[in-house]
């Protein structure tokens, strides 16, 4: 394995080292051996690779007969006729998810939509004429409703909709790789032939990406063929091909010269010690933060005690003719630094609200935090028996 970083001094005896676990590695039975090499990009980059001995790979000859084994008997299955229907039958499943989605594919003049269990169109759209209004040249290729039966599957006694899917679709075969066609008529009738257009669907295996149109034409005149690629069929062996060869990764790693793995060594460095102030000054405001929560609780646990669920009411402010007209009265409480009013809004509404319920004996009093208008004059502190709003003025 390379290591992370590689000193230009170091090249040497780190080759020796990796030859000596290749050699190791080519006396078992691993698959596959990596020889290092070292590759230059240039005059100014140089780099340490480990590079696959694919012709000294010992199992990889015994996975390859095995996994032949499996494929013949897989084609065996699925070329008999219960196997060609079930294929059928679980394609159908897997593309039944795209019922609700289309896909569109520009070439050249012609933009064309394929739209699951819907429809396939053609169409190009013109310049707008002089009052802004825009047309469009519409053909319709093909229609799901008027699906084709195919001559070699004759129809079955049964006239379910699932056998009539199996008899309106078939698996062709390319090598090892099975795909699904349909043949959608009920098309735009063609202006040369007076018969409907029709268009030939084939559904193919595709694991490197989304749904899309790969390919089409026309094939004859207002005949089309067109070829979807989709991930969904590849959960089916029965589509997707792995007798591919491998793969392997070819691994490298940068050798760097003493003065530049001084400076790579030193930004990390700093990059760590920045990240341990920063998690060192997180736990510090935790700490801060939990310690202010515990005093305010404590607060507000002693005014609680000793209120004992009493009224205060501040009687020179207040009096009886008032109280009922007391829904407009609020309690002001100034700060002298707007951050920390801002701050003790956020935090410590709840807690504030606990203490001022229990100083005036209403549980359904409410805490609001506002900025005051600048032309409102300073509000003095009265109490209402109803609703109580705490302001800050900032």
């Amino acid at each position: 394995m390379l290591p992370e970083l590689i000193l230009e001094a170091e090249v040497n005896s780190t080759m020796a080292k990796l030859r000596k676990n290749a050699e190791s590695q080519a006396n078992t039975k691993s698959a596959v051996v990596y020889d290092p090499i070292l590759l230059s990009a240039g005059k100014k980059y140089k780099f340490l690779c480990q590079i696959p001995r694919v012709d000294s790979e010992k199992a990889a000859s015994d996975a390859e007969a095995q996994r032949k084994a499996e494929h013949e008997a897989q084609d065996a299955k699925g070329d008999s006729d219960t196997g060609l229907q079930q294929t059928v039958e679980r394609g159908l499943e897997l593309l039944d998810s795209l019922k609700s989605e289309c896909i569109t594919y520009v070439k050249g003049w012609w933009t064309y939509e394929y739209c699951h269990k819907k429809y396939v169109r053609q169409s190009h759209r013109l310049e707008p004429d002089s009052s802004g209004h825009i047309e469009s040249i519409d053909y319709m290729l093909g229609d799901y409703q008027h699906l084709q039966r195919f001559p070699a599957l004759p129809a079955e006694e049964s006239s379910g909709e699932e056998n009539e899917l199996v008899q309106t679709t078939k698996v062709g075969r390319v090598g090892r790789k099975r795909f699904l066609t349909q043949v959608w008529g009920g098309g735009t009738e063609c202006d040369l032939t007076a018969r409907p257009r029709r268009i030939t669907i084939q559904f193919h295996c595709d694991p490197n990406g989304p749904e899309r149109i790969a390919a089409i034409n026309e094939e004859r005149t207002c005949q089309y063929a067109m070829v979807i690629n989709t991930p969904r069929l590849c959960a089916d062996p029965m589509f997707y091909d792995n007798s591919a060869s491998a793969t392997y990764t070819i691994k490298c790693q940068n050798v760097l010269s003493e003065h530049r793995y001084k400076l790579v060594m030193a930004e990390r460095n700093a990059f760590e010690k920045m990240q341990l102030a920063a998690a060192a000054e997180e736990q510090a405001n935790k700490a801060d933060t939990m310690a202010r929560d515990e005093e305010m609780k404590t607060d507000v646990d002693q005014t609680l005690e000793s209120s004992n669920g009493q009224e205060f009411v501040e009687e020179d402010d207040v009096d009886e003719e008032g109280v009922d007209s007391a829904e407009d009265m609020q309690l002001v409480i100034s700060f002298s630094d707007p951050l920390k009013a801002a701050k003790f809004s956020k935090e410590r509404k709840e807690i504030l609200q606990q203490l001022v319920a229990a100083m005036y004996g209403d549980d359904k009093v409410e805490v609001e935090f506002k900025r005051p208008s600048k032309a409102a004059s300073k509000p003095h502190s009265t109490t209402a028996r109803k609703t109580t709003k705490v302001h800050d003025e900032l």
